[in-house]
Parts: C-alpha cells; structure tokens; sequence
C-alpha cells in the first residue's frame, strides 16, 4: 500500500465488509468489490473466489494501483470475467496469464502504458477493452488470442498496429482513433475492422476470410482442437450448450452493470443537491470574501502609495551613490591607465638617461686619458726642473764650501741665539699641533655633512627615484578611495560591483608591491654608487664630495644648455604657464625654438616627441591656437609691430581632461585632498586610517590598532606588510 496515497473512508470501507460477506453468503457466481475506494486488492480474495467457485470478478471503481495484495492470481483460473475498469492501474502482472478460462478482460479507464506479453497465453479471451488508457503500441503476442473477437483500443496513443493482428480470424470489432493511425494508414481504417484485418492479411501475406466463417471451428475447438470426433452432432449440442451457458453469464455481468449504473445516477444527484447547498454556501462566502477584499484593496493601496515614496526616496539616494562609486570607479581606472602610461614613458626615459650615463663614462674615461697624457707632458717638464736643480745644487755646494770656512765663528754667535730661540719654538709647534688636530676634526665634519647633503640631493635629483615615489603616492590614494567605496558598497550589499572592486582593488595592490620593490632597488643602487664614489674620494682628491654636489646640481650637457638658449621667450612663456617647463629641453632638442613651429604643431606630434601626457598636450595646442589668433589678429594693425609679443594663456582645464603631472618626476597628491577621503579606524572608531595592509590593499586602520593584527577586519586575509600613509593627517 502506498505510504502517502489515498486512504480508505469509513462508508468505503463499510461497503467493502458488506459486499464481502454478501458475496461470501451468496450462490452467485460473481465476487462484487467495485466503488469500496480500495487501494490494493483485499487479501485472500483470489483463493475466496477459487473456494467458492466464482466466474465473475468486479473490481472497477476502485484507486487500485496493482493487483498485488489478493493472492496468487493462479487461484484465478477458473474466472471467466475480470473488470478492473476505472482504476489506477499503470501495469499488468505477468502472470495474467495464469487465468486460462477468462473470456471478458475490462481494463478501461486506467493509466497503462503497455500490454505484457503473457496477455497471448489468454486463449478463451473473447472481449479485451483497453479504451481510455495511455498505451503507446501494442504487443505482438495479442496475434496468439485465438478466440478474441472484440478488442478496444481508442482513447489511447496507439498509432501503429501490429501486423500479427491478422493471425486472429475471430476478431468481429476492432476499435482504434482513426486520426491519428499511421499504419494502417488513417484512410484506410475509416473503412471498418474487415478493411483494417484486410491491409494486415495483405502485409503478411496471408489471405483474409471473414470472422464468420472461423468463428464455430473455434468455438468447437477445446484443448485437443486438432483432433477429430466422428460424432459432430454431439460435439454440436455440446458446443451449443456451453454457448448458452456463456450467454447467461454475460446476462448477470449486464444485469449487474446496469444496476451499478442505477446506483451511480442516484449518487449523482445527490452528489448534485449537495453541489447546489454547496454553491449558495459559496456565493454567501464570496460576498463576504468581496466586502473583506474590497476594504483590504483600499488599505493596501494606501500602502502601496506609502511603499511607493519611500522606495522613490531610496531609488534616489541609490542612483546618487551609484553615480559617487562609478565617479570612483572611474577615477580608479584613469589612475591605472595613467600609471601605465607614466611606466612605459619612464622606461623611455630612463632607457635615455643610460645612455646619457655611458656618454658621461666614456668622457670621463677620455679625460683620464688625457690626464694622463698631460702627466706624460709634465715629467719632461720635472726632469728639466730636476736639471736646474741639480745645477743649482752644484753650486749651493760651493758656497757652502765657503761657509763652512766662515761657520766658527758665525756657529759660536749662533749658539747664544739658538739657545733663547728654541723655547719659543716648542711653544709655536705646541699651539700648532692643537690647531691642526682641529682642523683636521672640523674637516673630517664637513666631510660627512657634505656627503650626506650629495646623497640627499641626488635622492631627490634621481628621476626614477621620484617618479616611483610620485607613483606610490597616487597608488595609496587610490587604495583609499577604493577601500571606503568598498565599505560603502558592502553596507549595501552590492556583492556584484564589490567583486570588481575587489579586482581593481587587487590590481593596485600588485602595481603598489612592484613599485615598492622599484624603489627599494633604487635605493640601493644609489647607495652603491655612494660607495665606490667613497673609494674614488679616498684615492683622488680633498672635498670630493662637495665637488660632486655642485657637479650634480651643473649637469647638463653644455650643447643642451646652447639649445635651450635659443628657444624664444614666448614659448618659454607658454610652457611655464601650462607647468610643462620640464619640457623645454625636450624642445631644444628636437629644434622647436619659435612659436611658429609651436603652432603647427598637432596633438599627434606633441606625442611623437615624448610628451604623453593629454591634458597637458591639450592646453600647450589650446594656447598655440590662441597666440597664433592672437599674432594674425595683430598682424592686420599697421601701426602695430610685424611681431607682437605675445602672452602664453593658461587655459582652463576641461571635465574630460584629467589633470596629469609632468612626465619626468610625477608628484604625491596634496595632503588635504587624500585626507578629505579617508575613513575612521573600524577598530578603535576614534583615529583616522594611516595603515595600508599588503598584499589585501585595504587601508582600515590606525597606526595603534593595526600593531598586533595577523589578519585585515574588513577581507579577513593575511597581513604581509603594513605600509605607513605617510600623507595621512
């Protein structure tokens, strides 16, 4: 039984203890269990209806799923009738088989799918109705039934008969849905069962006869149908008899039917009283329910206006927020494209700043050369010198010759002198040797405040160096904006856009380690220099270092400096104005001196010479036009000069022209702007962030509270490295 189907009612379940024991009790040959609301067949029922000899088994109107639960359906074999219409069944057991004498089969109303093949084993079965099931083909084993002679397939899905049908030469009725038959084609069984066995018969290749004629060779035969009797008219009167008898029973199985059908009528109608009780209950119901419907319609539009404003409100400061973090967004994604522009343009330049670096080698390699071919020239001078010495050698010796016939007597007056002398001598050398060990102290002082201020000025000389440092800064500020628009977005659970955040977030992050990697690289490549340019101190010369400094803050090539002098004033003027002064030796050098050749100059060009920055090309061509209108329109002034001087404009920078730094050191952003972003500390709630976590990207937290933290509040990830935003008020 199934475990939630439907269950058996109390009158169903009355009914069926009544029909048992009537059935029980009574000599009638049928076993009467129809509308008892059974799920399963009662058990024991098979071998009742074997101890008590019943032909007729009724079982329609029921909820049977199967014909489990009654017994062994061969108890069964002497049951000529088995109605199981209006049931739930899906499936036939196979062993219906078993149930050799059945000759009426009613399995109308069901849900079947299919036929088994120990249906061909029913050899009495005269009457097999299959209407208003779901069958989809039919089984070839129902060519064996021998005896069939009404068969009722419509109402099903059938659309293909098999071609053993014609095997079965009793067969008078044949019902089929005609519309949707394919083979026999739908035309052809239009015309009845004789043009339909008929098709059949042609497609075997056996020849059609009538039912009629095989309809009493069948009727005679019994088991032993081959064989022979010489005594006919007994057979007949035997045949006849058993005819009668078959005919009674289809007499009770239609008497009893129709009295099933006169319950049925009295049951409609008082299903139908109770239906029309049941509709005026309903009616009276649906009024009220109309009256409750009608005041909860004028509530809920009440509300419905009141939800209305406030989700208008919220749609409002939705649509502003969004506007704020694709503002952030946007700016995040110029921030990166102008990173990247910066890289490639500083490779470019540092790339010419080697070169220019081996050209300052290769110089000072040729002129150590010529140091020492200078030395070379000067030994011929010291040898010379060395020449006249030896001669003047020579003759000292001869005056001292003379002398020393002289130094008696100039020694004895020497003596009294010597003696009051060397008193103040060893006084002078004891004053002299303190100030020498001070200045020698005061010297070696300076020395290192010399060195020191070299190295600071060219941290701060060094290209790279600061436009690394520039970098890092925008990077910083950026990883804070993200940071509080990501916390803005999470407060609002706007997971989507929180995801790319976090890739924009992450790619920051990466470009902030690498340049952090850069810088520190830099760093000690510049303490390296410092070290081998302390060994060449200590070998070459006194105040090394403050040579170099001045040399630092000097270097230039003189050939640049003769060509930045011939730029004209004007355009010196211009480029100042629009903060692009870096720029004049790129100028110089590619011979842009007049403002003529600046006016004919495209953004294109501007491009091709090194300048990738927009915004600034944008305002050096904006301020080229201006003069040049500025110039033409002078120029139609006869008292006016044929060149008026002209003032380099500073336009306005537009909303689609983001501000840029200049292309050799690009600068940190001011303090009050990345301050005016910066969110509180999500630990202590009191201290604004100044700590940026790596390799996460967030900068959440204070400089007190991110101490002891192994993991970020905001990302849960692990924490690297902990930047100090320096920027950070």
């Amino acid at each position: 039984m199934p475990l939630f189907g439907p269950k058996q009612s109390k009158e169903g379940k009355r009914r069926m203890e009544h029909k048992m024991t009537l059935a029980k009790s009574s000599p009638e040959p049928s076993y009467d269990l129809s509308d008892c609301e059974l799920t399963e067949v009662p058990s024991g029922v098979y071998a009742l209806c074997k101890v008590l000899q019943k032909e007729v088994l009724l079982l329609h109107s029921n909820l049977l799923s199967s014909l489990k639960g009654g017994g062994v359906l061969k108890d069964l074999c002497a049951l000529r009738v088995l109605d199981l219409h209006q049931n739930r069944l899906s499936s036939l057991p196979d062993d219906i088989g078993e149930l050799g004498t059945l000759q009426v089969l009613n399995l109308e109303n069901n849900k079947l799918t299919s036929l088994p093949e120990s249906v061909g084993r029913l050899q009495a079965l005269q009457t097999l109705n299959c209407r208003e099931n779901r069958l989809t083909d039919v089984h070839s084993a129902i060519g064996n039934l021998k005896s069939l002679r009404t068969l009722d397939l419509s109402r099903n899905r059938v659309s293909v008969l098999p071609k053993q049908l014609c095997r079965i030469k009793t067969l008078e009725s044949l019902l089929v849905d005609v519309k949707q038959m394919v083979y026999p084609p739908a035309e052809l069984c239009k015309g009845g069962t004789a043009e339909i066995m008929k098709a059949l018969c042609a497609a075997s290749g056996e020849e059609y006869t009538p039912p009629t004629h095989h309809l009493l060779p069948v009727l005679d035969a019994g088991p032993k149908s081959g064989a022979t009797s010489p005594d006919t008219d007994k057979n007949l009167l035997i045949q006849q008899e058993y005819d009668r008898s078959l005919q009674e029973s289809f007499l009770v199985y239609e008497r009893l039917k129709e009295q099933k059908r006169r319950e049925h009528v009295e049951l409609e109608a008082q299903l139908q009283a109770g239906h029309q009780e049941q509709m005026v209950m309903f009616s009276q119901a649906s009024q009220a329910r109309q009256n409750i419907i009608t005041v909860m319609a004028k509530e809920q539009d009440k509300m419905d206006g009141e939800l209305t404003d406030l989700q208008n409100r919220k749609d409002q400061e939705k649509q502003r927020l969004v506007h704020t973090l694709q503002s952030a967004e946007q700016s995040a994604a110029e921030l990166v494209r102008y990173l990247m522009e910066t890289n490639e343009k500083a490779r470019k330049t540092e790339a010419l700043l080697e070169a220019m670096e081996k050209e300052r080698i290769e110089m000072e390699e040729t002129v150590s050369s010529l140091q020492q071919e200078h030395e070379n020239l000067r030994k011929k001078e010291v040898l010379a010198a060395m020449s006249q010495m030896l001669a003047e050698n020579y003759n000292f010796e001869h005056l001292r010759q003379q002398y020393e016939a002289t130094r008696d007597a100039v020694a004895r007056h020497a003596q009294h002198s010597v003696s009051d002398d060397s008193d103040r001598i060893d006084v002078l050398l004891d004053g002299k040797q303190q100030n020498q060990a001070a200045l020698v102290h005061r010297m070696a002082q300076e020395e290192e405040f010399q060195k020191k201020a070299f190295e600071a000025l060219q941290l701060e000389k060094d290209m790279k160096h600061s436009r690394i440092t520039g970098q890092i800064a925008l990077i910083e500020q950026q990883l804070v904006q993200l940071t509080l628009v990501e916390m803005e977005k999470k407060a609002l659970r706007m997971d989507m856009e929180q995801e790319v955040l976090c890739q924009k977030r992450t790619a920051l992050t990466a470009l902030l380690v690498q340049l952090l990697e850069e810088k520190q690289t830099r760093e000690q490549e510049l303490k390296k220099r410092l070290v081998e340019m302390e060994r060449h101190r200590q070998e070459e010369q006194e105040d090394y270092w403050l040579i170099l400094y001045q040399r630092l803050l000097d270097r230039k090539p003189q050939q640049l400096v003769n060509k930045e002098a011939q730029v004209d004033i004007d355009v010196l003027k211009l480029m100042n104005g629009v903060g692009a002064e870096d720029y004049i030796p790129v100028f110089a050098r590619h011979h842009i001196f007049t403002m003529e050749q600046l006016s004919q100059m495209s953004n294109q060009d501007l491009q091709q010479i090194g300048m990738h920055e927009f915004g600034l090309r944008q305002e050096i061509v904006s301020a080229a036009k201006k003069w040049q209108e500025e110039f033409e329109g002078k120029k139609k002034v006869p008292d006016k000069q044929d060149r008026p001087e002209a003032s380099a404009p500073v336009p306005e920078p537009t909303a689609e022209v983001p501000p840029t730094a200049p292309a050799a050191v690009p600068t940190a952003p001011a303090r009050d702007t990345l301050a005016r972003v910066i969110t509180e500390c999500v630990v202590c709630m009191e201290q604004n962030s100044s700590v940026l976590f790596l390799n996460c990207g967030h900068v959440c937290c204070c400089a007190g509270c991110a101490g002891n933290m192994e993991q970020c509040p905001l990302c849960r990830g692990d924490i690297v490295q902990r930047v100090i935003l320096v920027s950070v008020e």
